[in-house]
């Protein structure tokens, strides 16, 4: 079994707190040591003006301005307008890789998970919502300090503020503020976006997919869902096997809770456990946790030899008929040319059926390589499933 507690993480996001304090006192004097960039970002807000005004600064970002801006000024709460030498002591903090400034600066918790929602112009949830209640509490589990915040994001969802950041960087840079509809027939538009940043960019978010959000297109493909298709084994098998990427499989199951296993490999039916160490495990109800780790995967509907359904080590299961799963979907997350090749193989499953036509062959049909091809092309035989449940790992 693999390490079911490894902490692989995609987004690389450390502590702000080296930039905050190297512009602390840097340009006090005069103009000559503010850096280039920061005086285009100037001028782009005051537009060639000798102050930004506090006015100005709420028009371009809202809700955000009015703590920005007291954290430009140093903290004082009394400031209206600052000047080139002003803003340069902590702009360069606002626009690094990091994320962390912005936890600084919203608080609590609370308050920062509303304003990610916000400029990520999505319905923010209803008041009393168990996941956001249950996901507050985990975040303040150790205590609700700006630290332990931080290290929360790291371990849990490096990309939470990336709303903020990119709402920031649109009004910096003269920019469109463009945003992503986050879609799904099982989780809210404020689960997907805290799933999207609780995955490493690098696996779930290919360079092509990472343009595509930023030009406003949500960056997965949905390759089955319940909703439109109904519950199947078959179908689940036929849509996802053969997408040669990674995957994200939303359940809802009967008893109302709702995970996603999120596959760096492809899935497949198999003996054994699967998924590379960028496979996570994310509960979202009844109870927010995370779960991470290599050889967690088990998947199984077709090999006799070996019990049936879906486990993720000890920590979820399906059963062998899916009679427990009340909502499926499954989300393709590599770029174009694995959809393609995945089509592709269908087709050539597809192809070598009709070749063969549907009478098997002599000998054992359940080990016949005829009846494998005709299943990944859609046949479904109704006695192949077997009545036994996944073994808890």
């Amino acid at each position: 079994m693999g390490n079911e507690h490894s902490h692989q993480r995609g987004h690389s996001d450390q502590s702000s707190h080296g930039h905050s304090q190297s512009h602390r006192h840097k340009g006090r004097g005069s103009a000559s040591s503010v850096s280039p960039e920061v005086k285009r970002i100037f001028d782009n807000l005051t537009g060639g003006e000798g102050a930004l005004e506090l006015s100005a600064f709420e028009e371009k970002l809202g809700e955000l301005a009015k703590p920005l801006f007291e954290y430009l000024a140093d903290g004082d709460e009394s400031k209206t307008s600052l000047t080139l030498e002003q803003f340069s002591q902590h702009a360069q903090s606002l626009i690094g890789s990091s994320t962390d400034v912005f936890v600084k600066i919203f608080q609590p918790s609370s308050e920062l998970l509303r304003l990610c929602f916000d400029s990520a112009k999505l319905e923010q949830p209803k008041e009393g919502d168990a996941f956001i209640k249950s996901l507050l509490e985990d975040m303040a589990k150790l205590n609700d300090t700006y630290e332990s915040t931080v290290s929360w994001k790291h371990e849990n969802c490096p990309g939470l503020c990336t709303s903020i950041q990119e709402k920031v960087y649109a009004s910096f840079y003269n920019r469109e503020h463009k945003t992503v509809e986050f879609k799904s027939d099982i989780l809210t538009p404020s689960q997907m976006y805290l799933l999207h940043g609780m995955l490493p960019r690098t696996v779930y978010f290919p360079k092509n997919k990472e343009d595509a959000a930023e030009a406003g297109i949500f960056p997965w493909v949905c390759l089955y869902s319940s909703h439109n298709e109904g519950i199947s084994i078959n179908r689940f098998e036929t849509r996802t096997f053969d997408y040669n990427g990674a995957t994200v499989v939303v359940f809802r199951k009967s008893d109302g809770s709702v995970s996603a296993v999120c596959n760096d490999q492809a899935w497949k039916n198999s003996t054994r456990k699967f998924g590379g160490n960028n496979s996570v495990l994310v509960h979202f109800l009844p109870n927010f946790s995370r779960v991470d780790g290599a050889e967690m995967i088990y998947c199984n509907y077709k090999l006799r030899s070996s019990p049936f359904g879906i486990t993720f080590g000890r920590f979820f299961s399906i059963n062998d008929d899916m009679s427990n799963v009340h909502d499926l979907e499954v989300w393709g997350c590599a770029d174009e040319s694995v959809l393609n090749e995945q089509k592709t193989q269908k087709a050539r499953h597809k192809r070598a059926a009709e070749q063969r036509g549907k009478v098997p062959l002599p000998g054992n049909w359940d080990e016949n390589p005829d009846k494998s091809i005709m299943e990944m092309a859609g046949f479904q035989f109704s006695n192949e499933r077997k009545p036994q449940g996944p073994e808890e790992k």
